[in-house]
């Protein structure tokens, strides 16, 4: 078995089912997630929905944009990946 066969075997393939990525814009709002995650744990969706709300009932549409954004990220991050090998 030579080594692409290797690899090509470790890839994921999506199906159906797979939920597509979060758009990522830039590095700082990965950076933004990874500091909500930091201080808020497992609420840091919660928190980051929240501030998209904030920000929608203020009317500035970029930061409820950045927030959902960021919120998607999160709950992609939170998801298990991987395979299982057994």
């Amino acid at each position: 078995m030579g080594r692409w066969t290797i690899a090509a075997s470790m890839l994921h393939v999506p199906t159906e089912s797979d939920q597509p990525l979060p758009y990522v814009v830039d590095r700082a709002l990965a950076e933004a997630a990874i500091a909500l995650i930091a201080q808020h744990g497992d609420d840091a969706c919660y928190h980051a929905a929240a501030l998209a709300e904030a920000s929608r009932d203020a009317g500035n549409v970029l930061k409820f944009c950045r927030f959902r954004q960021m919120e998607r990220l999160i709950l992609t991050m939170a998801k298990p990946h991987g395979h299982s090998h057994h």
